[in-house]
This record gives C-alpha cells, sequence and structure tokens, in this order.
C-alpha cells in the first residue's frame, strides 16, 4: 500500500519511504488468514504532484513565478532535484500543475502528464521516485 503524505508527520517515514508502525499494530499487516502480508509505504511530498515539480518543467511551461508567489523559494537550479526544499515537500502546488495536465471540460489527461515527465531531466527526478520504483520492481 502506497500513502499520499497529505498530513502523516515526516518523523514517521523512513528513508526508505517504509512507515513507522507501533508494533502493537503489527497484526494489521496480515490478513487473509495470515497468508498475505502487506507493506505500508509513503510519499515523502504533501501530495504526489509535487513530484512533478522540476526547474526545468516550471521554466519550459512559464510556472516559475506562479510557484514563487505560492512560497517563498530559493532559486530553483536547473538539473537539481527538489528533495531538499520544505516547501516543495510540504507545499500545495494543485493551483499551478493541474492546469498542465487537465483538459477543460474533459479532466485527467494521461497524454499530458506523459509529455510533462518528458520535460523533467533524470537529474531533476525525487530519489523517493527511484526508490519506490526499485521498491515495486524488487518486490511486486
Amino acid at each position: 500500500m502506497i500513502c499520499d503524505k497529505d498530513e502523516f508527520p515526516n518523523n514517521q517515514i523512513q528513508d526508505d519511504l517504509f512507515i513507522n508502525i507501533n508494533p502493537k499494530f503489527n497484526s494489521i499487516k496480515k490478513f487473509n488468514n495470515n497468508n498475505t502480508l502487506t507493506y505500508l509505504l509513503c510519499w515523502k511530498r504533501r501530495e504526489i504532484e509535487n513530484y512533478l515539480l522540476s526547474p526545468t518543467l516550471l521554466q519550459n511551461k512559464n510556472c516559475t513565478d506562479q510557484v514563487h508567489d505560492l512560497y517563498s523559494l530559493p532559486t530553483l537550479n536547473v538539473g537539481e532535484n527538489l528533495d531538499n526544499i520544505t516547501d516543495i515537500r510540504e507545499g500545495d502546488f494543485k493551483t499551478v500543475l493541474r492546469p498542465l495536465y487537465n483538459i477543460d471540460g474533459i479532466g485527467f489527461s494521461e497524454e499530458l502528464v506523459d509529455q510533462i515527465i518528458a520535460l523533467i531531466p533524470v537529474s531533476e527526478i525525487s530519489d523517493d521516485i527511484e526508490l519506490m520504483y526499485n521498491y515495486l520492481r524488487d518486490n511486486i
């Protein structure tokens, strides 16, 4: 199971994206007569959309000023991921990002999301994306 962070406290999300669960709740990790184990991981950024934020994308889509209007951010350097910027992890950027992948009157467009993702250089992809991908690849 993968959680959207929302209001989940950072100190309960481990570096590998696993969640610290109180040992007395370990029994909830098993179901189907203990034949199925569950694993709970959580993103470190408040919203999944926040992983779309990259200096190159924002520059390419002319959104840098909109992002800076929402939060007082440091300079977003092309070629760097934004993992260490608290406002990027905790902020709500839906007003900037949703218009990039929603079509008026229709809504979510997978094609537009694919185009957005294609603009993000490897160096700007969050380490969390790689961690989650590696976990899913190796365990699912």
